[in-house]
């Protein structure tokens, strides 16, 4: 008895949705058949009207976003114009708010990132508290690896990290392989020449320091870095050979 039940139950179901379906079909074919009446003309009429009204708002506001992204575009150049104004005139907090502004504009653009580098680096100079200096010098830590990141090659930044690495974070051995990545690039870049033999003598690597000191012999440096290009090395050789 329960099993028919089950079944019964079941039967009933299928022909609910049957009649579910059949009243569907019928309302499909309805549907056809209305479209032969002769107010479907009118309701075809409607439709293309509410396409090209779709349409002209689409071409309106397609506008619309191309004026947004054309302002969006001039603002960032405002805003880097500004930044670097604000850097010739020593004006770093400025500038870094500028750039801040900037970046949001143009979130993957490495050179945004290296003047923010240099900015943080100026601010972090300019601290009374050694923990406020320290937090600009690992702001401008990030942005110059951002630069690198985004562009490896960039040159200046490769550089002005390496100085940050040197001078300011005690950290010279982290400046050897940008240095060296910089001057496979810039095989005469007298600057990163100059940090990169400073390197080597700090850490006592007296030949590879000699080594590049005279690779700058052949550069034609101005008479005053000249002069203590040959006072370096003369340095070096001492310490190597003793005074002759």
């Amino acid at each position: 008895m329960g099993r028919w039940l089950k079944g019964a139950a079941g039967l009933a179901v299928l022909l609910l949705l049957g009649a579910s379906g059949c009243a569907r079909r019928r309302d499909f074919y309805l549907d056809e058949l209305q479209k032969t009446e002769p107010g479907a003309a009118q309701g075809a009429q409607a439709g293309e009207r509410r396409i090209a009204e779709l349409e002209a708002g689409i071409r309106k506001y397609r506008q619309e976003v191309e004026r947004k992204v054309q302002a969006s575009d001039q603002l960032g150049v405002y805003y880097r114009l500004l930044a670097v104004r604000y850097m010739e005139l020593g004006m770093f907090q400025q500038a870094y708010g500028a750039l801040e502004e900037a970046r949001k504009i143009y979130p993957e653009n490495p050179i945004l990132f290296y003047y923010a580098g240099i900015c943080a680096a100026r601010l972090a100079q300019a601290q009374a508290e050694a923990e406020e200096r320290r937090q600009w010098l690992e702001r401008a830590e990030r942005h110059y690896r951002r630069a690198l990141v985004l562009d490896p090659l960039h040159s200046d930044a490769l550089y002005a990290l390496s100085v940050l690495y040197v001078y300011e974070l005690a950290r010279p051995q982290e400046a050897e392989a940008l240095l060296l990545r910089l001057l496979e690039r810039e095989k005469r870049n007298a600057d990163a020449l100059f940090l990169l033999g400073g390197v080597y003598y700090g850490s006592g690597r007296l030949e590879d320091a000699q080594g590049v000191y005279r690779r700058l012999e052949g550069l034609g440096l101005p008479e005053e870095r000249r002069r203590q290009a040959e006072e370096n090395l003369k340095t070096i050789e001492e310490e190597l050979h003793g005074s002759q």
